[in-house]
């Protein structure tokens, strides 16, 4: 049994113009700028604890950013509540998945 096929960089983008149409949010990108990056996220942002309808879109050089959100993610979630949720990256238009988190403890020297 394979597993179900992710939208495509295309695909989530067109929903993304559609829900959107001519409404803006700081930020947004052109069309133009969405399909020259190299990397693309899609994030559900929240206001006062609920989850917009839109997802909305940012643009990276590489995948630093969003890896710096999840080392970020995981070791404030017990101090607050994130306030944006990520759906989908795509580097070079191509579905990128985590393959796997590692998370290392050390012992300090006092």
């Amino acid at each position: 049994m394979s597993a179900p096929s992710r939208p495509s960089l295309i695909d989530r983008v067109q929903e993304h113009e559609r829900q959107w149409g001519t409404e803006n949010y700081p930020g947004r990108l052109s069309l133009a700028e969405i399909l020259n990056a190299a990397v693309v996220a899609f994030w559900q942002t929240s206001k006062n604890g609920k989850p917009l309808e839109k997802p909305i879109i940012t643009v990276h050089h590489n995948l630093d950013d969003i890896e710096n959100w999840f080392m970020k993610s995981i070791s404030r979630a017990y101090l607050e509540t994130p306030d944006r949720r990520l759906l989908a990256v795509y580097r070079n238009g191509k579905v990128v998945r985590v393959k796997s988190v590692k998370v290392t403890f050390e012992v300090e020297d006092a």
